[in-house]
């Protein structure tokens, strides 16, 4: 029997997000989503602090 992979679609919804009450690191694609959703709510400033803590979690990620 052959396996079928579907795309999956994921949605976060920026009012529910709390950083401090994570109970898990998120990855890099996930923080990237969160700070996606943070400026699409009009939340920039939440973003930028979102975009500081993944940049310290992930400093390879930093463009020079």
């Amino acid at each position: 029997e052959e396996e079928r992979r579907l795309p999956v679609t994921v949605t976060i919804d920026a009012q529910s997000l709390s950083s401090d009450t994570a109970s898990a690191p998120l990855s890099r694609d996930q923080w990237l989503a969160i700070i996606e959703a943070l400026k699409q709510s009009g939340k920039q400033a939440e973003a930028d602090e979102e975009q500081r803590r993944m940049q310290a979690a992930f400093p390879e990620s930093v463009k020079k």
